[in-house]
């Protein structure tokens, strides 16, 4: 039987990253699809004083792009979408001028398309028009951008790719990618709490506040597909037994999506860290883990899978300063090491 560490164990690793008093937290360690650790540490709201609890909403950020992927993924169980057909082939007004073949649903999946960034160098609009840019509008925008390269020559991690695959789920399935989500992953596995924000009016009911420095920052936007979805813990608990029991899509589905990906040339994703990248997750193969971590406007967050030792570690904060990847980590030595 494996020995888990204990309650402050866990404590004592996360109190030597945070101040209960400040910005912190919320965790779970899970094994063998048992709950081994829940809670949240420090607080959602500086001024109010609201501590963290494992029902307390973060945005997920990058997280955000794996279910994305498997949004496509569920379609493509459908056979209503081919991951290696044409990007064109599902948005007709999709015309970014490429060199060498067509992009594919692939490539946008595995951040192997070539493609302009809008969160990059390559956006040139205004700080309203980033704040407004649909995933629509988004389309219009790369239409009139150069690929910095043709499709399938080399990894380079690309948010427009997972904001036009947000696209294609709304092309094919005939709804909104929030109502898609929605009614396809998140009601499906109980996860009430879970939304992707997609209107600037909408208040999001349990929501820490986000902070850098210590200090408030805030900056919304209505794209969807490579972020904007909002969670907590005991949703990503549920998530995390989705995928364990392969409740949302085959196995053989699921197996594609946690292995690394290859260029045109038949070369393994090398991410320049020792880590590939399959779908909406990067793959490291040494240590048979998955995982994905994301970033933005006060906020840090992190999943990490060891499929070999079934161990999933879920960190949500809301200090955008905060390494949770490194804290999820820590945590996972701590187990191997009482193993």
């Amino acid at each position: 039987m494996p020995t888990y560490p204990t309650r402050t164990e866990i404590d004592d690793i996360v109190h030597d990253t945070i101040d209960d008093g400040g910005a912190g937290l919320a965790l779970a360690v899970i094994q063998g699809g048992k709950v081994i650790h829940a809670r949240g540490y420090g607080l959602a709201d500086l001024d109010r004083e609201t501590p963290i609890t494992t029902a307390t909403v973060f945005d997920l950020a990058s997280v955000s792009k794996q279910f994305t992927a498997f949004a496509i993924l569920l379609l493509a169980e459908r056979g209503q979408v081919d991951l290696d057909g044409a990007v064109r082939s599902y948005l007709e007004h999709f015309d970014v001028k490429t060199r060498g073949r067509e992009i594919t649903v692939r490539d946008l999946l595995l951040h192997t398309s070539g493609l302009a960034d809008y969160t990059g160098d390559d956006w040139d609009g205004t700080d309203e028009e980033f704040q407004n840019l649909t995933c629509e509008g988004h389309v219009h925008w790369l239409n009139g951008t150069r690929p910095a390269r043709a499709p399938g020559k080399r990894y380079e991690y690309n948010n427009s790719g997972y904001a036009l695959l947000a696209r294609v789920v709304e092309e094919v399935s005939g709804q909104p990618y929030s109502a898609f989500v929605r009614d396809h992953l998140f009601l499906p596995l109980g996860m009430d709490r879970t939304v992707a924000f997609d209107d600037l009016s909408l208040r999001i009911p349990g929501r820490a506040k986000g902070y850098k420095e210590g200090e408030h920052v805030e900056e919304p936007s209505v794209i969807q597909g490579d972020g904007n979805l909002f969670s907590c813990i005991d949703d990503l608990i549920r998530w995390d037994a989705a995928l364990r029991s392969g409740a949302l899509v085959g196995s053989a589905r699921l197996k594609e999506a946690w292995t690394n990906g290859t260029l045109d040339d038949g070369s393994p994703i090398d991410d320049g860290e020792g880590a590939g990248y399959g779908f909406g997750w990067c793959i490291e193969e040494e240590d048979e883990a998955v995982s994905h971590s994301g970033s933005w406007a006060g906020t840090s967050t992190s999943i990490l899978r060891y499929l070999g030792a079934d161990l999933s570690i879920l960190a949500l904060s809301n200090d955008e300063d905060m390494d949770v990847d490194g804290l999820s980590r820590a945590i996972a030595d701590e187990l191997f090491e009482d193993e």
